[in-house]
């Protein structure tokens, strides 16, 4: 009777078997690393830019990568993953060395720019400012963009998607800049150019077979240099036929500018970042500069408010340009910032002769 209720208590006190799974919290370490390794992708892709238009459209994010891996690399430190933290840092690394030469100005540039150069520019009364409107042709803050523009007070501007509202309104400006060309269109390519400046010549072209209206005009500064202004506005590279024919524009207005004597100027939204490989080749065909360096990325355009805008909106430049200051304005109702740009002309620099081996 006693050894029965022994083994009774012993029984009872041991517990019960369970067959249940024992429950696991989510993996944070491999959620963190796929999610940052997934981040380094678009860089990848963007790299075989050429191979296909879909690919080119991965160069245009590089903010947006470079927030991204930064956050993935802090994120994977702190969780102790060192080999995500140096993959995605690295792949961040890249997008940096892209980014930053932005912000460094070349010895030239940075000495026009002291106070000095720009007060004595100023006192010779050779600072020209310039300004590049995308207005949006459904845009209805009409008031409120003609407003800017006259705080502004640009010596000329170039509008892009002018239709036939936005040409009668901006006829408001003619009172104070007596030379004007335009060609509206409805849809998103209509062009318009006010210029305070003298004009030797107004003209509207069309450069590549795409039918898309371009300005050319030659100005001549209040101390009698003459230079071109181009102003174009390709179409968006949404599809493959649409990517051909920005590439063919941007191709036409290299050798526009390279067959232009004197200085050049082109403005206008380009539909396409310097990061792109069709933009650096404009770059290199024409020998453009690009008006951003030493002010930064200065993006101008995004699909959303509230990300990080695109820099598509360009002032490129031959040699003889010397650049004050370039800015990005405000929301005037537009899906694009206007740019402006002050600056002077002077003689085109000499070449640099070349090391004899």
């Amino acid at each position: 009777m006693g050894e029965t209720s022994t083994d009774t208590l012993i029984e009872s006190s041991t517990p019960p078997s369970s067959n249940q799974p024992e429950r696991r919290g989510l993996d944070w370490h491999g959620i963190v690393a796929f999610l940052t390794l997934l981040a380094c992708l678009p860089t990848l892709l963007a790299a075989a830019a050429r191979w296909h238009w879909t690919l080119d459209l991965f160069c245009h994010f590089r903010v947006y990568y470079a927030l991204a891996l930064l956050l993935g690399v802090v994120v994977s430190i702190a969780l102790g993953n060192r080999r995500t933290a140096a993959v995605a840092g690295l792949v961040l690394a890249w997008n940096l060395v892209l980014i930053a030469p932005l912000y460094v100005s070349s010895p030239a540039a940075s000495a026009a720019r002291t106070p000095a150069a720009m007060q004595a520019a100023i006192a010779e009364d050779r600072v020209i400012r310039g300004m590049s409107i995308n207005i949006l042709s459904r845009n209805g803050h009409h008031d409120e963009l003609l407003t800017y523009v006259r705080q502004e007070d640009p010596d000329f501007v170039f509008f892009m998607e002018v239709n036939d509202v936005w040409a009668e309104r901006l006829q408001e400006l003619e009172a104070d800049y007596p030379h004007h060309v335009e060609r509206w269109r409805n849809g998103n390519f209509g062009v318009s150019f006010y210029s305070r400046l003298e004009a030797k010549s107004l003209d509207i072209e069309v450069l590549s077979e795409t039918n898309v209206p371009s300005v050319v005009a030659v100005l001549t500064t209040r101390d009698g240099v003459d230079f071109t202004v181009l102003g174009t506005h390709p179409v968006p590279p949404t599809g493959p036929q649409n990517s051909r024919e920005r590439n063919e524009q941007l191709r036409a207005l290299a050798a526009k500018v390279a067959e232009t004597a004197g200085p050049v100027m082109l403005m206008g939204d380009l539909n396409a970042t310097s990061w792109s490989p069709h933009f650096q080749d404009l770059l290199r065909e024409s020998k453009l500069h690009d008006s951003r360096i030493g002010f930064g990325v200065q993006g101008t355009w995004a699909p959303r408010r509230f990300v990080p805008k695109l820099p598509i909106d360009h002032v490129l430049t031959t040699g003889e340009f010397a650049i004050h200051d370039r800015r990005v304005g405000p929301d005037i109702g537009s899906d694009h910032r206007p740019v402006t740009v002050d600056f002077h002309v002077g003689p085109r620099p000499s070449p640099q002769p070349t090391a004899k081996e």
